[in-house]
């Protein structure tokens, strides 16, 4: 009875589904037909009419099974979207909305290769011959590097397919690959602008801010999706012809190490478990003091390994709370997997990984959820939860971490029955004002200033304080991308510096690393001080300082030359430098 009840209502919901995507393919075909825009009775109708076939085309571009369905249809968005570019006369907005909703269409395997086999390659690049204005010189440029980045992906492929069949590869064929696989490195390192098409954005060589996205996505792990690249990077790490190759083995361990640094990096390496766990029977080495100190590529193998586990373990517990948001922080599947994502921060190396994968996208949500309400006096899951975020806050400190959760992190600790003294520190590390802009200059130093000399007792005030200045003041390095074209300026980061300057923020920062090396002022005696959390908390408290500091001196020697005669710091810094010389 209940079989025969559904079958006529899932009938009705499959023809109405089909209904409502053939009208929308209807409407795409429409909104991108120019004659019918140009049929429109008035000016401001065509363009309406344009913009919203143009606009569909982005949002539907999106979905794979749409385009397969247009396709069975025969109707080829690209060429679609293509013949409305070239139209004359069109306006620069129109256009650029026209490659935005090329580059949507260009995040599926199928779609790269058809639009490539229809010569899609050459017509880019004569777009880009053109005299055209750099807005669209910029945005056809993301387009030809995701061709690049997948030409380049196919070519490693067929290589590596090259490598599976015989066990080895001739000497011209490995320099190939080496080059291929730098290549892919190279985009991994690009920047946000490398692939990503700009949204209300002048490309020029320097600018007071640049307008992002609040979660980019990363691009190049979709074509990586695309081309099995996982599997390939597996195939070299194991191979006997490949596997002691430092021309393949660094790009390899720097292609990894750059994926553990994203969130849908790690959640791509998540989604292959299989590959992902033979990949650490080939980076992991027996346990060795210079594999863990040293700076070998074996080294190097060994500690990507560490994280890559870490990394993953952590991950598959953030999940695991996720899914129990209906329970109590103190049921007993709660506590379980809190209990296991605490005992990894026991090594340095899994706080560090543990911390990281917390702050990383939405992860804190998988721990605030359970801190909705008032949690008893003494529940081991809202303690297990005060020391995850105390790893998070205070041991790695993300600061766009805190710009977002702060305030709800606040909340949350605010709820805990009996605060401890780890409760806190954790509040003393959390920012005030947020989103940080350059109005938070003078307070946030002043907030230094005003606790200086407790800088060694509770640095957290200080620490907070100074993630935030380096956060506003020091622009983020983005390695390896040579293309001018993603390379720019952001004169926000000087402005900070300047103002920071202009109120003695160097002799502040002075002061501040003069107290810390004079309360250890023999630092070979605090061997053992240096190696717990600690020293850790001394190195948190520098590191940012100097950061400052140099960016400081750096400009203003730059602007004065050889008249810069102030060497106040220097004192200073070699102190510190012997200070930091005695960690272990």
């Amino acid at each position: 009875m209940g079989v025969h009840e559904h079958a006529p209502q899932s009938e009705e919901v499959g023809a109405q589904a089909a209904f409502v995507v053939e009208s929308v393919a209807d409407w795409l075909a429409i909104g991108l037909d120019f004659g019918m825009a140009n049929q429109q009775e008035q000016p401001a109708y065509k363009i309406r009419h344009i913009k919203g076939g143009v606009r569909l085309a982005a949002l539907v571009g999106a979905s794979e099974p749409f385009v397969r369905h247009l396709w069975r249809i025969e109707f080829s968005l690209h060429d679609a979207l293509l013949s409305l570019y070239a139209q004359d006369f069109m306006a620069l907005s129109i256009q650029l909305l026209v490659l935005q909703a090329l580059d949507a269409y260009l995040l599926h395997r199928d779609a790269v290769a058809r639009f490539l086999a229809a010569g899609g390659y050459s017509v880019i690049m004569r777009a880009m011959a053109a005299k055209r204005q750099v807005r669209q010189t910029f945005a056809l440029a993301c387009i030809l590097r995701k061709l690049n980045l997948y030409e380049c992906l196919q070519e490693l492929r067929a290589h590596l397919e090259e490598l599976r069949r015989e066990g080895a590869l001739a000497p011209p064929t490995l320099l190939v690959v080496a080059q291929a696989l730098n290549q892919v490195l190279q985009y991994c390192r690009g920047g946000p602008f490398a692939m990503e098409q700009p949204r209300r954005f002048l490309p020029v060589s320097a600018q007071f801010e640049l307008p992002r996205l609040a979660t980019p996505p990363n691009m190049p792990v979709r074509y990586f999706e695309m081309a099995g690249l996982l599997e390939g990077l597996l195939l070299l790490l194991a191979g006997r012809s490949t596997l002691n190759l430092p021309a393949i083995k660094a790009p390899v361990l720097a292609v990894l190490a750059t994926l553990l640094e994203d969130v849908e990096g790690v959640r791509f390496l998540s989604r292959r478990a299989p590959t992902a766990n033979a990949l650490l029977k080939c980076l992991l080495r027996p346990e060795d003091d210079e594999l863990q100190y040293g700076e070998t590529l074996e080294a190097q193998s060994h500690q990507l390994g560490l994280q890559l586990a870490y990394k993953l373990h952590a991950l598959h517990l953030v999940d695991a709370l996720r899914a129990l948001s209906a329970l109590d922080c103190d049921a007993g599947d709660v506590v379980d997997n809190l209990h296991q994502l605490f005992c990894l921060t026991f090594a340095p190396v899994g706080r560090q990984c543990v911390g990281e994968v917390v702050a990383m996208g939405d992860h804190a949500l998988a721990l605030l959820q359970f801190l909705k309400t008032a949690p008893g006096a003494e529940s081991p899951g809202a303690a297990y939860i005060v020391d995850l975020l105390h790893v998070a806050v205070v041991l790695v400190g993300d600061v766009p971490f805190l710009e977002r959760f702060s305030g709800r992190i606040r909340e949350a600790l605010a709820l805990v029955a009996e605060p401890s003294g780890r409760v806190a520190e954790v509040r003393s590390y959390l920012l005030d004002g947020c989103p940080l802009s350059g109005c938070h200059v003078a307070a946030l130093l002043g907030k230094v200033q005003e606790h200086l000399d407790g800088a060694v007792a509770s640095p957290g005030p200080v620490v907070g304080a100074l993630r935030a200045l380096r956060h506003l003041g020091v622009a983020p390095q983005v390695g390896g991308a040579q293309d001018p074209l993603t390379q720019f300026v952001e004169l926000k980061y000087k402005h900070v510096i300047l103002e920071l300057f202009s109120l003695d923020g160097s002799t502040v920062l002075t002061r501040l690393l003069q107290k810390l090396c004079a309360h250890f002022e023999q630092p070979g005696v605090h061997s053992s001080i240096f190696a717990s959390t600690q020293g850790l908390l001394l190195a948190n408290t520098i590191e940012p300082a100097l950061a400052l500091l140099q960016e400081m001196l750096a400009h203003v020697i730059q602007c004065r030359g050889t008249e810069f005669k102030d060497l106040t710091a220097v004192p200073v810094l070699l102190r510190t430098y012997t200070l930091l010389d005695s960690f272990p």
